[in-house]
């Protein structure tokens, strides 16, 4: 009976630790598992000790715009779109603040849209372990899908796909761009304005090949890969990864509609009467000839 009750302590004791490990370490049941990492103010809050990408709550962080910083808010929101009135697609400051969700818009040729992505892995940097801990991210890929780029329409979707090899799990997020009162134009990617920047706080940015958009790519921080590449991310706010990327509003191209044929008003007389008169000119014009043709013959005889 001593030796059951030893082992029922034991038991319970173990169950307890394992429990509050898992609570600590931000890895939980089905039952436990929060919806979403709640930011704290000092920074110090618990996540996972496995990659987890964008499942932060209520991050402060400021995303510049020509309204001043916009709280970044819930990760989960990670594809974003705003009117560019700079021209310049990585500039945050001299361009609106990024929309969540759906935009509506008048769509007028040449007005020019940046889709912002932010990819962050949640997991805490102290299980990092210089890039062989259990939070870095491996084989990480970013899929850019825009199907409406270079078709005719007045709705246009933007997606945004993140997953690694021992990631919890493959989130996606979308942004829509719709046209007022339906109005079909055509949307084209700018050449040269696929970028990616490592450092969220002091962006340096790096150019990607146009074909990166609806294509699957790997990505990685602090080592950004060639495609083809294994992509490997770090955990925590230091390794966070932006890719934007711009498109353009062009009219439809209409084709011209020819003129109505005009039926005439009166048809042309090709009658008898027509016929008639004709053959009679004729046979005057011939006599006068004919006669002509005999005076000058009794002349010379």
């Amino acid at each position: 009976m001593k030796r059951f009750t030893r082992l029922l302590t034991a038991v319970i004791t173990s169950g307890f630790v394992l429990a509050s490990s898992l609570a600590f370490s931000g890895i939980a049941s089905a039952d436990t598992q929060p919806a979403c990492f709640q930011y704290n103010t000092t920074g110090n809050f618990v996540t996972s000790i496995t990659p987890v990408f964008n499942d932060i709550c209520n991050d402060p962080t400021g995303i510049n715009s020509t309204s001043g910083p916009v709280p970044l808010g819930n990760e989960s929101n990670f594809v974003r779109i705003r009117q560019d009135v700079s021209g310049v697609d990585t500039s945050n400051i001299t361009n609106p603040p990024l929309q969540i969700g759906n935009m509506s818009n008048t769509c007028t040729a040449g007005t020019k849209f940046d889709v912002w992505t932010y990819i962050h892995n949640d997991a805490m940097s102290q299980y990092n372990n210089n890039g062989y801990g259990s939070a870095v991210a491996k084989n990480v890929k970013l899929m850019l899908s825009a199907p409406g780029v270079s078709t005719n329409n007045s709705t246009f979707n933007f997606t945004s796909t993140v997953s690694a090899d021992n990631a919890a799990a493959t989130v996606s997020d979308s942004a829509t761009l719709n046209c007022n009162n339906g109005k079909q134009v055509k949307l084209t990617l700018v050449p040269g304005t696929v970028n990616y920047t490592l450092n969220v706080a002091s962006p340096t940015w790096v150019n990607l090949p146009d074909s990166t958009l609806n294509n699957t790519t790997n990505i990685g921080n602090p080592v950004f890969p060639q495609p083809g590449q294994i992509g490997y991310q770090w955990g925590c706010y230091d390794y966070r990864i932006i890719v934007v990327y711009q498109v353009s509003v062009s009219d439809i191209p209409t084709t011209p509609t020819p003129p109505p044929v005009t039926p005439p008003t009166q048809l042309v007389n090709t009658g008898p009467g027509n016929l008639i008169g004709a053959f009679a000119g004729f046979s005057v014009a011939g006599a006068a000839g004919y006669s002509l043709f005999m005076r000058r013959k009794l002349v010379k005889e």
